[in-house]
């Protein structure tokens, strides 16, 4: 399976922001990616997503999470008030983006994102799972 950027499945490092219920859905779901690392503003539940994997950090500050040489991909699973904040700070990093909706919370926040996405060439997708 080969992702935008010519990366395989088996070697995509993923940080999941929000490690939540939400979050942790979303680390059992990775398909053969690797959990790399985990943030959250609650350490101990970033550190209890974190053991779920061999080589996978966890933190309270998701910006040192997300600009990781070793992670590729962003899953973004935090409340709606940091969504679009965590989701542009990741694509000016040079990450693709799964965001959980809403993805923001306004116009406004998103604008900025998808300008960011197009400029950079990232891939920012919006979860829509559950309703």
């Amino acid at each position: 399976m080969t992702h935008s950027g010519g990366l395989s499945a088996e070697r995509l490092g993923v940080a999941i922001v929000g490690c939540g219920l939400t979050g942790q859905k979303r680390a059992k779901a990775l398909a053969g990616a690797r959990l790399t690392g985990c943030a959250d503003v609650k350490r101990e539940r970033a550190e209890a997503l974190a053991h779920t994997a061999s080589d996978a950090t966890a933190s309270d500050d998701w910006r040192a999470v997300i600009d990781r040489a070793d992670v590729d991909v962003v899953v973004v699973a935090t409340t709606n008030d940091a969504l679009a904040e965590v989701t542009l700070f990741a694509v000016g990093a040079g990450k693709h983006v799964l965001v959980e909706k809403p993805a923001a919370r306004s116009i406004a926040e998103i604008d900025p994102v998808i300008d960011a996405a197009a400029r950079c060439g990232r891939l920012v997708r919006v979860g829509f799972n559950h309703r």
